[in-house]
């Protein structure tokens, strides 16, 4: 009886598993990176700034610098930013 308890719930888990499939992950990409250290000896790049000012208040006391992420492609919803209308 115990053995069949037991072979009904892997049986159930196994069934869960295979339909709960994890998606693959990415790494976030955001408009301005963080580069010190120097970029090709050995540096580091942090691209998850979603302003330049941000990215600058990181960059006080480890010194870098900021600069425009060339990855960063916006999401295909974004809404675009509203534009000032002229008066006459």
């Amino acid at each position: 009886m115990k053995k069949t308890l037991y072979f009904a719930i892997g049986l159930a888990a196994a069934s869960i598993g295979s339909v709960v499939v994890p998606q693959q992950s990415q790494a976030q990409e955001y408009p301005y990176c963080l580069v010190w250290g120097g970029q090709f000896d050995g540096g580091a790049e942090n691209c998850g700034f979603v302003s330049f000012q941000q990215c600058m208040q990181a960059r006080q006391g480890i010194g870098g610098l900021c600069l425009a992420n060339t990855r960063y492609v916006p999401p295909a919803n974004a809404s675009p930013v509203p534009q000032r209308k002229n008066r006459h």
